[in-house]
């Protein structure tokens, strides 16, 4: 147990800055449970628990119960990165970007993460408070696709809106917030597939 218990503070160590809380948000697992498994010094992991570590991290259940490294012949996927979105009044060089392996292994391999600050709820109300948004990148089909844009020195999440004359604009749900027209040199980054409260 105590060779299970050094890989997952190996886990917590490296994607979640050693801190168990966030670990616990990130995988969906109890913050008291993971306590409890180094308090009682014997990590006593459920499937469930052993799927949901493997799937938030990319590590393999044999080397998270064995210690076993993967076999060559094993399927690898690229990176799925995380992006933190700022709220709108914040500047997109603050975003900040954490490489973390397989971290959806469902999705596809294109694709990554956002995570936005509570803020955007009232905007887009579906966009619930510590929820995570799968992007794919593409160029926007169709009118009403949730974009992730790169808009001046802005980054937004917005329905796309194509206008009469090439022009196009962002709007949001909540028509508290005016829609923002998009500069001829926006940068669309990706399409929302995706909303999920957990990994």
């Amino acid at each position: 147990m105590e060779n299970i218990l050094s890989r997952i503070t190996e886990l917590i160590d490296r994607f979640a800055n050693g801190h168990i809380a966030q670990f616990a948000r990130l995988t969906g697992l109890k913050d008291a449970a993971i306590r409890a498994w180094f308090n009682r010094r014997d990590a006593n992991l459920t499937a469930t628990s052993i799927l949901r570590i493997c799937r938030a991290t990319g590590v393999s259940a044999d080397w998270l119960l064995f210690g076993k490294p993967p076999s060559a012949d094993s399927p690898t996927k690229p990176a799925l990165r995380p992006w933190h979105v700022p709220s709108r009044n914040d500047s997109a060089s603050s975003n900040r970007q954490t490489e973390i392996p397989r971290l959806l292994q469902s999705a596809d391999s294109h694709g990554f993460i956002l995570t936005v600050p509570d803020d955007y709820q009232r905007m887009m109300p579906f966009i619930q408070p510590g929820s995570f948004l799968l992007v794919i990148p593409d160029s926007p089909s169709q009118a009403g696709q949730v974009l992730y844009v790169q808009n001046r020195d802005q980054t937004l999440v917005g329905r796309f809106q194509p206008l009469a004359g090439g022009k196009r604009l962002l709007s949001f749900d909540n028509p508290e917030y005016p829609p923002q027209p998009l500069e001829r040199r926006c940068l669309v980054l990706g399409i929302v597939k995706e909303v999920s409260r957990r990994l």
